[in-house]
């Protein structure tokens, strides 16, 4: 005899977690894409428009790893949203292993703020939200037997 496993609301949209974390990638990625693109030069106060003025082939070199960073980032967020929207919403156990990125990514740059002395409440929620997409239907991935 079989029990039927009454599907909570929780469960069924925890995928909506995960897909707007990925989502949260795309606008930082495409302010550095079109920082490092499209302007020339980076020239807000507080940064490192006069060092990079002082040398050009650095001012290029770091421009270039931005320019990567921002291309990653942008690949990133479209692979967790298109995870999320198909493969996680039909509970393919991959897919929540797949998606175990994003809170290794959250805290990677948690950290990275912390170094840099920067607020860690924004990166936080995020790690949040994401461990919440992933952990609230476990239930759905693996039933208990009997």
């Amino acid at each position: 005899m079989t029990s039927v496993r009454s599907e909570k609301a929780y469960e069924k949209y925890a995928w909506v977690l995960l897909f707007v974390s990925s989502a949260l990638f795309l606008p930082t990625s495409f302010f550095f894409i079109h920082s490092f693109f499209v302007m020339p030069y980076v020239a807000t106060t507080g940064d490192l428009s006069d060092i990079l003025a002082g040398s050009p082939p650095i001012a290029t070199w770091i421009r270039g790893i931005f320019r990567d960073t921002a291309i990653a980032q942008l690949g990133l967020g479209i692979f967790g949203m298109s995870i999320a929207a198909v493969s996680y919403r039909r509970d393919e156990r991959w897919a929540w292993y797949a998606l175990w990125y994003l809170p290794i990514a959250w805290l990677a740059y948690i950290a990275s703020q912390a170094l840099l002395g920067r607020g860690l409440v924004p990166p936080s929620l995020l790690l949040v939200l994401s461990l919440l997409g992933l952990l609230l239907p476990v239930r759905r991935f693996w039933p208990r037997d009997g």
